[in-house]
């Protein structure tokens, strides 16, 4: 069967599967990490890294996120352009939490909630 036809290697599938990957993931992944956990070749991986960088850094309108590659590895990062209003974003953020939730320092990524004991 083609990679066109297959559910579990049709390109977009795997975008999306790499781009949920690399959302949840800590910090910077290997490609093979990536191939381990999609069962797939790591040249099937890089191919359709690559396609989400394109399609991240050229699609219009614009994307507010960014592939990023360094040492081998690779993550999700938000845009340049978008700096500013992130930073203003966490600014308050931070607010937020030191007002309603002492002690919770979540990942920016996850939502901050208050857990009362």
């Amino acid at each position: 069967m083609s990679e066109e036809t297959h559910p579990e290697t049709n390109s977009d599938q795997i975008i999306a599967r790499l781009e949920a990957l690399l959302f949840v993931a800590a910090g910077a992944v290997l490609p093979s990490q990536l191939a381990t956990a999609l069962d797939l070749p790591q040249r099937v991986i890089e191919n359709n890294l690559e396609l989400l960088e394109n399609r991240l850094a050229i699609q219009d309108p614009p994307r507010g996120l960014r592939l990023q590659r360094h040492h081998g590895r690779v993550q999700l990062t938000t845009s340049p352009d978008i700096a500013p209003v992130i930073e203003r974003f966490l600014g308050l953020e931070t607010s937020n939490r030191l007002r309603g939730c002492p002690g919770d320092f979540s990942h920016h990524r996850l939502p901050a909630t208050c857990h009362s004991t």
